[in-house]
């Protein structure tokens, strides 16, 4: 839980009392992926914004939990907060749940690189740590070529995951290109180099980077 913080929050369609209780921010980070996804990312809330796309568990609709009227938050160093044996922890939402929110234009201009990636950790979930093979579905790909519109490759961490977009669409080649020279960070670069060796082996499956 983000600084031992449990804030539970209204939801604007039912009125019920839902809470972030399962977020996990701070702290070491044990598990990363090449799409940039870590441990301290594990309900896909965007690491920047605090902006996040969340599942009432009463009603199954799709709010933004940081725009939602506040009932009460606490530490729970200090306690629980006011009501929380009458509350739920939200729910994640699935994929088209994000593509809905864009295509009802939902997703405001300041927000939409940071929403774009937590699609592609949503994507991606359903390939992490299994051996069978799931195609991505139109509209993923749709998102990774958008996103890497967006990026800035004059930066090394918009570089790495341009090249890791390029890596999950099997366009190697291209991917290849952009992972050549060295980067000045020596951390990024331990993971350019990672993600070097996938696009050789021609691997387009999302990899966890492990720590030695």
């Amino acid at each position: 839980m983000k600084g031992f913080n449990v804030s539970i929050q209204k939801c604007s369609s039912c009125s019920s009392l839902i809470d972030d209780r399962r977020i996990s921010a701070g702290g070491l980070v044990l598990s990363e992926w090449t799409d940039g996804k870590s441990n301290n990312s594990a309900v896909n809330v965007g690491i920047y914004s605090g902006c996040f796309l969340v599942k009432c568990p009463y009603c199954l609709t799709n709010v933004w939990f940081n725009a939602l009227e506040i009932h009460s938050s606490e530490s729970l160093l200090l306690g629980v907060p006011d009501d929380f044996d009458k509350s739920r922890p939200f729910s994640k939402p699935k994929f088209q749940d994000y593509v809905a929110e864009l295509t009802a234009g939902r997703v405001s201009p300041e927000q939409e690189n940071e929403f774009r990636y937590v699609m592609w950790w949503v994507g991606n979930d359903r390939r992490r740590d299994v051996r069978k093979k799931h195609k991505m579905f139109d509209d993923e790909i749709s998102n990774l070529q958008t996103l890497s519109g967006m990026l800035d490759i004059s930066k090394e961490s918009d570089r790495l995951c341009k090249a890791e977009i390029k890596r999950e669409l099997g366009l190697f080649d291209e991917a290849y290109d952009l992972l050549l020279e060295p980067f000045d960070n020596v951390y990024t670069d331990t993971h350019r180099v990672f993600i070097k060796d996938r696009v050789i082996k021609k691997d387009c499956t999302v990899r966890a980077y492990g720590y030695k």
